[in-house]
């Protein structure tokens, strides 16, 4: 993906250049799996501070700090502090994640963002079990999955090493009731999004299809 893709629709769409689908006049998706997530975060930045090298690289950048920040306490928790230094600085110095993040390539920022924050609220769950963590799980994988329609592929194996590594543990500490139920509705709220987006744009046929199907309430 081009590093200035979004800036027309952050910029309020004035035409359908890089726009695959719009919502009304709001801007939805930039190609078939791709959402505007990125550009309704710019938005503001732009009508504040315009269009420029800067303000289209650093938010990115600073981004990508905050994830290196969230790896770090992801790893003190579960590797120790030093070994998580270690890992956060080898992640800050790789050319494969540290020119890729300043042009924000493929695009991967928010990506990795979203990827990052779920492990940490997952380690985090573990040590202190509150229903807002598990909410904000659910959050970023719905966030991902818009973002970039492949992040589908990390949720998926995220929940299966869960219930692989974890279910010993699930199984014995158990969720309340509550928990129980809001996490089946969150999930089943948030399939059909998936397969509204897959009917919506790529057609079970392999053909291209428009309009949408009723989409599920999120909660």
């Amino acid at each position: 993906m081009d590093e200035v893709d979004f800036v027309n629709a952050a910029r309020g769409g004035a035409d359908n250049t890089t726009i695959y689908l719009r919502l009304g006049a709001i801007p939805l998706f930039f190609m078939r799996y791709l959402g505007a997530l990125k550009a309704w975060i710019y938005a503001p930045v732009f009508r504040l501070f315009g269009v420029s090298v800067l303000t289209i690289r650093l938010p990115v950048i600073l981004l990508a700090a905050v994830t290196l920040l969230i790896w770090y306490y992801v790893m003190r928790q579960t590797i120790g502090p030093l070994w998580g230094a270690i890992v956060t600085w080898i992640l800050a110095v790789d050319p494969a994640n540290l020119f890729p993040s300043r042009l924000d390539w493929g695009p991967t920022v928010l990506m990795h963002f979203f990827q990052a924050s779920i492990f940490a609220l997952w380690f985090s769950y573990r040590d202190k079990p509150k229903l807002w963590k598990l909410l904000a799980i659910f959050l970023c994988f719905g966030l991902g999955s818009f973002d970039k329609f492949n992040f589908v592929w990390f949720a998926a194996a995220f929940v299966i090493s869960v219930f692989v590594c974890y279910r010993g543990d699930i199984i014995a500490d158990g969720l309340t009731r509550k928990e129980r139920r809001l996490t089946g509705r969150m999930a089943s709220g948030q399939l059909t999004p998936f397969l509204n987006t897959i009917w919506s744009h790529v057609g079970i046929d392999g053909e291209e299809r428009s309009g949408f199907l009723p989409v599920t309430p999120f909660f």
